[in-house]
């Protein structure tokens, strides 16, 4: 088994630069101006690389004290590095979570993108509705992580 460079920075406006020309990044049509990209500044986030290749960014921009909406914007790496994407994630979104103080935290995906529903299904996310023409005319799902903040 081969072992990989795996290097998590803060995440930066520069980061979101690099995700611009990536296939993902154009399926959902994200705008790619600095305005949009500073938004994901707004709270804890990080942008993982993989030998030197951006493999991910993600993070929780903050809402309000103890609310936060999770995001991730991946490169297609997250199809060859599948375990390696969900436990990054998993551990960082648990350490968001416990650092920002965050008794919720939540998220939203394009309706009927089963991979997205079951990758926030196993991060303990629960389903909590439909987003009826949220984003380009088309449904979202809503999805919440209820955490008890000690």
């Amino acid at each position: 088994m081969s072992r990989h460079k795996i290097i998590v920075l803060p995440y930066s406006v520069d980061h979101y630069a690099l995700l611009n020309a990536t296939p993902v990044f154009q399926y959902f049509g994200l705008p790619s101006n600095d305005a949009v990209a500073k938004i994901y500044t707004r709270g804890p986030s990080f942008s993982a690389f993989i030998d030197g290749e951006l493999l991910l960014c993600a993070g929780v921009i903050k809402l309000w004290p103890g609310v936060g909406d999770a995001w991730m914007i991946p490169t297609e790496l997250i199809f060859q590095y599948k375990i390696l994407t969900y436990r990054l994630i998993r551990d960082h979104l648990d350490l968001i979570i416990k650092l920002g103080s965050f008794q919720r935290v939540q998220a939203i995906t394009k309706f009927g993108f089963t991979r997205a529903i079951n990758f926030l299904d196993h991060l303990g996310f629960e389903y909590e509705g439909p987003l009826r023409k949220y984003f380009g005319g088309e449904d979202y799902m809503r999805w919440g992580k209820i955490t008890e903040v000690i």
